[in-house]
């Protein structure tokens, strides 16, 4: 039986099996092994690639860099450690003895690095003693031509172990040339943030160069489902509708259609609770970094309240991708729909949601108060023509995407067929059954509601119509604002 290429899936994935990242590689390579060489922070998402970035770029070829170089590559896990001695006796243990092996006869160099490697590991050892020992170490190694570079994987475990004294230790140690190694690490948040919100004030940040991962372009997806021998479009389309190009999703579905014989619509059913719980613990990350309503506020266009630094992260991490008009989307139709319900139950209180929510529940009651309980089937034949070619039967069109959404999410779908609604339905719905329900609702004439509802549906960026970059200006903002305003008000007052 032939190999399964995604077995390692969720694994460190390295050589033959290692897909794409070209661009960031050449990035690697002109950051660290220039004569100017320095710090590097690679930055993303859970299960985005970055340890197996690293580990490909840098780890699995130690033996070529050492050979043509004279680079000495150390891994070390941050999750593992309790405190920065630990870790500074970890690292020039390990450094010391990969010395040791390949260069057993530089005997000079090794008793150096043996004598301070015993004060280094003493726990007396003061800290203004330790930074001494730790400098004269690695300046030992720098003047015998080894350049050292340290990756530090899951850099966000590192406020559990070092203090301001240790990021201003790690800062001298890769800053001043002659004792300077290189850092790389991998963390989701960038080296800023780590040593912000640690409380401290080194600028161990000002000394890195950043590399953002987030998912797969086109031709690297393609290069995934090649693996699988995929070359039918429609199937490669079914699989990216659950899971865009994001590396870690596709070849999960992937291993599971090479085990399973090509029973893609099988695997699909069976794989989305892992999807899903994937896109849970992502909404977690970023709820733990105050991203989370970030994330919805942009989703639903709305940027007030959200800062450039916080829109950058979130578009960096690859949460959204653009589309063929220049318009930013969610990197699948499953995370499209998942973020519409986080959207939907979303508890901070921003008034183009609080004021579509409004909207649906006002029209919610209007339909069921003309037309009862059997509205669905009662309304179809006073509605009116809608401009858009997507609305045509537009009914059935409200039913398919409600029976999607329970197909997807069970019981935290919402039943309500109004919650199908666009914002561009909201003026011809509301100027149906002006005379007859809503001009007791609101003040003002029809005319005024209409022209209102349509420069909303037109001009406010919202989940179910795509956000072009920038934003509304402050006089449309302001707009915006007293029409939502209003709209609660008179609602809510009804």
């Amino acid at each position: 039986m032939e190999d399964n290429f995604f077995a390692g899936y969720g694994k460190t994935v390295y050589g033959a099996n290692f897909i794409g990242r070209d661009t960031e590689i050449k990035k690697i390579q002109q950051r660290l092994f220039s004569k100017e060489f320095g710090n590097l922070s690679i930055v993303g998402l859970p299960k985005i690639g970055k340890s197996s970035f690293a580990y490909h770029s840098l780890l699995f070829q130690k033996e070529r860099f050492w050979t043509e170089n004279r680079f000495l590559i150390e891994w070390i896990s941050l999750k593992s450690y309790n405190s920065s001695k630990e870790l500074y006796h970890k690292l020039t243990l390990s450094i010391k003895d990969k010395i040791s092996k390949v260069e057993p006869s530089n005997t000079a160099l090794l008793e150096i690095l043996e004598d301070n490697y015993q004060y280094i590991k003493n726990p007396d050892t003061s800290f203004v003693e330790l930074e001494h020992y730790l400098l004269s170490f690695f300046s030992e190694i720098v003047s015998n031509n080894i350049r050292v570079l340290v990756i530090l994987d899951e850099f966000d475990y590192v406020k559990e172990i070092l203090g301001e004294v240790d990021y201003q230790m790690l800062r001298t140690l890769s800053y001043e040339p002659d004792h300077q190694i290189a850092f790389i690490t991998t963390s989701r948040r960038s080296i800023f943030d780590i040593e912000r919100y640690s409380g401290q004030g080194s600028n161990f940040f000002g000394t890195f160069e950043n590399i953002r991962l987030g998912g797969f372009s086109n031709s690297e997806a393609r290069e995934l489902f090649a693996q699988a021998k995929i070359e039918d479009n429609k199937l490669i389309d079914k699989i990216r509708y659950y899971t865009g190009n994001h590396p870690y999703l596709v070849s999960m579905v992937l291993y599971k259609y090479l085990e399973s014989a090509g029973e893609i619509d099988f695997i699909l059913d069976n794989v989305k609770s892992d999807i899903l719980q994937y896109f849970d613990d992502v909404y977690k990350v970023l709820d733990k970094d105050d991203l989370a309503e970030k994330l919805i506020r942009i989703y639903s266009g709305i940027y007030e309240g959200v800062s450039k630094t916080e829109e950058e992260y979130i578009m960096n991490y690859g949460l959204f991708v653009k589309d063929e008009r220049g318009y930013n989307k969610p990197f699948s139709e499953f995370f499209n729909m998942y973020i519409t319900l986080k959207w939907r139950e979303s508890p901070f209180k921003l008034v183009w949601p609080e004021a579509e929510k409004c909207l649906k529940s006002i029209i919610t009651e209007c339909v069921n108060e003309i037309y009862g309980d059997d509205w669905e089937q009662l309304i179809e034949d006073d509605l009116p023509k809608f401009s858009s070619p997507e609305d045509f039967n537009f009914i059935e069109s409200l039913r398919r995407r409600r029976k999607q959404e329970r197909n997807l999410f069970g019981n935290k779908a919402s039943n309500n067929l109004i919650d199908q609604l666009y914002p561009r339905h909201y003026a011809p719905l509301i100027d149906l059954h002006w005379d007859d329900f809503y001009q007791d609702v609101f003040d003002g004439t029809s005319e005024y509601w209409i022209n209102n509802l349509e420069f909303i549906a037109k001009r406010i960026r919202n989940p179910e119509s795509h956000s072009r970059d920038g934003l509304l200006t402050d006089k449309e903002m302001q707009r915006a604002s007293l029409i939502c305003t209003e709209i609660i008000k008179q609602t809510k007052i009804f």
